[in-house]
Order: structure tokens, then sequence, then C-alpha cells
């Protein structure tokens, strides 16, 4: 179940949610994969218990879930997801909604299992990756349907490892060739997302470095 974020979910006096929030003063959210600032309501969330955060590409947390029984409740800060939309980015409104309703959506059983490697890939730089099956014999092919090399675990024979080159920015996807249902989309950041990071990177290490 999402529960859509409104002021009534944040209200102290209203009903107990599942979640609870604390008040800030942080009404804006950037996206690293996007140059679009969201605007979010001014709470954080509680990482109590049982919460578990959703990586939306943010540098704090502004969407979590909770296991209840066999399903999920999700929620988030973020008040208007479709100003990506307005600016021009609908890949990016589809990535962040794809994860939020990926948390909240029952799991079908798939023959393949995938986990990126690389934290946040480069274009053109080597992207690691992994895959989990039980297939006996299957290719990886990326969007090109150029074959990658894989390496079979020799200790755990369903484990597999491989290495691809991206080359374009936005959404990449790789799958094994002739099963439409195991398909792993992964996003390649652009220069500018990148800049972004690294400035953000230094300033934290030269406040360690002041404070040491």
């Amino acid at each position: 179940m999402f529960l859509q974020p409104t002021d009534l979910l944040f209200n102290r006096n209203a009903k107990p949610t599942y979640f609870s929030f604390n008040s800030d003063t942080n009404n804006e959210i950037k996206l690293l994969y996007s140059n679009s600032t969201l605007e979010k309501y001014p709470y954080s969330i509680d990482m109590l218990f049982s919460v578990e955060p959703i990586d939306l590409g943010t540098k704090t947390t502004v969407a979590v879930y909770k296991q209840l029984g066999i399903g999920r409740i999700v929620t988030t800060t973020i008040q208007n997801s479709y100003q990506l939309v307005l600016d021009g980015d609908q890949q990016g409104y589809k990535r962040l909604w794809t994860q939020l309703l990926d948390k909240t959506a029952k799991k079908k059983r798939t023959s393949a299992e995938w986990e990126a490697q690389t934290v946040l890939p480069r274009l053109d730089e080597p992207f690691d990756f992994t895959i989990r099956t039980n297939l006996d014999e299957f290719k990886i092919i990326d969007m090109d349907t150029t074959i990658i090399s894989i390496l079979q675990n020799p200790q755990i024979p369903s484990f597999f490892s491989g290495t691809t080159y991206p080359r374009k920015t936005g959404w990449n996807e790789l799958k094994i060739e002739k099963d439409s249902s195991t398909i792993f989309p992964y996003y390649i950041f652009d220069s500018s997302a990148w800049k972004s990071l690294d400035i953000s990177q230094k300033i934290a290490a030269n406040k360690k470095r002041v404070q040491a």
C-alpha cells in the first residue's frame, strides 16, 4: 500500500500512521540523476525499527517502506514529483516512481536476480554487476544485443559476475537473451551530476579535516 503524502499524514494530532516524522526546515530536494529541484514537505522520517529506506538518488532519505505481514507500506516526503515532467525530465519521473512502486508491488518470481556492484556508473567506464540464476545455459546482452562475458563463481554455480561499458547516459539495460522477464535497468549519470557530487564530497572532506 502506498500512503499518499498530505498534510494529514504529518499531523501529530491525527490518528497515528505507520511512520513517524520530525519537522525540519528543508522544503526542497535535489535528485543526483536530474537537474530538477523537487518540493518536499518540511519533515524528516524517523528511521525506527522495521522502517527501511528507499534509495531515490538523494543525499537524505525521503522515501521509506515497512513490512506488514506479507505486504508493505510505502510513503515519501516528496510533495510534487510531477515537476520532473514539467521540466522535461520524463525519464527521471519514471525512475522515481518505478523505485517507489517496486517496493509496493508484490514481487514476481523471475529466473534471475541482478545486483549492481558499481555504485554510481559513469559513461564509458566499467559497470560491474552480478546475477544469480539456475538457468543451465544463457547469454547476457546489452541494448545493442552485444553479448556480455560473465564469470561463474566456482563455489556457487548459480552466481555469476560481469562487466560492461555503457555508451550512453540515461537508462541502460542488460537482459538474458530471449527472456524479456529478466531485464535489468541501470542509470548512467551525466557529467553535471558528477560535478555536483564531486563538489559535495570535497566539502564534506574539508569539514572532516577542519573538525579533526
